[in-house]
């Protein structure tokens, strides 16, 4: 069985059209961090990109932060990062290192670049440029496992799910709400997902069953191969629910047993257990110490 592939004409936000697609030792380094500013107003301190919250183990990532500014003045932070010696750390190139999987909270604090504070206070005197003296966290998620990305389409109700962090990326970029990682898939095993997608209702379908996978085929549904692997059913359940009144976002994937009630408490249909999903589990060590508490 080959691969997952994908055709270039499901991801519209709007229709079906075509379109392109942790050891408790904890260390710290300080970063430069560099914005240019694009309008007139303070953004909050965050990840340029979504998907860098999301690790594999072994991973090395360039953290880069979307851009900050005051005004007409780009603001420039120098971070002190609390990473997790062993687990998950940052170098003092702002280089993150994931080396252990978890769920990991880092702490940071921030100051303004000698730069950036010269130019604010030149500019707008009568600021006081001081920055609260807070504990910040920002939250890591790292893998063995390949991730399964959740995402959702305001405009057409369906749930779609996808192992490629690409596409998942490129869907947010087109306008779907990204719901973070739903579960994990595995690298190979001997059970396969299938994933097909019908034209006519702009819909996608995933099925560890061959023989619906054919049938659906031979209706006229596009079959696209595998898009992951499922665990062993020792694990954690993902549950499928079927909405028999939708034309798209027929059916809902989940781990929640209660997002699994609810919407079998107004009307779908539970159609149980579709596969089994491995756990990352949060590490041993996950509460940082508060910023300030480390020499």
């Amino acid at each position: 069985m080959a691969r997952l592939q994908t055709t270039m004409k499901h991801y519209s936000l709007y229709g079906i059209v075509p379109c392109a697609l942790a050891a408790a030792v904890l260390t710290s380094a300080i970063v430069p961090v560099q914005a240019a500013p694009k309008e007139d107003m303070m953004m909050e301190f965050r990840l340029l990109d979504e998907g860098d919250h999301y690790l594999r183990t072994g991973d090395e990532l360039k953290l880069q932060f979307a851009d900050t500014y005051y005004k007409d003045v780009p603001v420039h932070y120098d971070i002190t990062w609390y990473s997790r010696t062993g687990a998950l750390e940052i170098d003092d190139q702002g280089v993150l290192h994931a080396k252990k999987p978890g769920k990991y909270e880092i702490g940071y604090s921030l100051a303004y670049s000698k730069e950036t504070l010269e130019q604010l206070e030149e500019k707008y005197p009568d600021v006081e440029w001081i920055l609260p003296d807070l504990a910040h966290y920002m939250n890591f998620t790292v893998s063995d496992n390949p991730y399964v990305f959740r995402l959702y389409n305001p405009n057409s109700g369906e749930h779609f799910y996808t192992a490629d962090k690409k596409e998942w990326q490129s869907l947010v970029t087109l306008g779907w709400t990204s719901e973070g990682y739903g579960w994990l898939g595995m690298e190979q095993s001997d059970q396969p997902v299938y994933r097909l997608y019908d034209a006519n209702a702009g819909d996608h379908h995933f099925t560890m069953d061959q023989h619906e996978y054919d049938v659906l085929g031979e209706l006229g549904w596009t079959k696209e191969g595998i898009a992951w692997y499922a665990a062993p059913d020792t694990q954690t359940p993902v549950y499928r629910q079927y909405n028999p009144n939708a034309k798209a976002g027929r059916h809902n994937l989940t781990t929640s047993e209660n997002e699994r009630k609810h919407l079998t408490s107004i009307g779908w249909k539970d159609e149980g257990i579709a596969w089994y999903t491995p756990v990352i589990e949060y590490s041993d060590s996950h509460e940082p110490l508060p910023p300030e508490s480390q020499n």
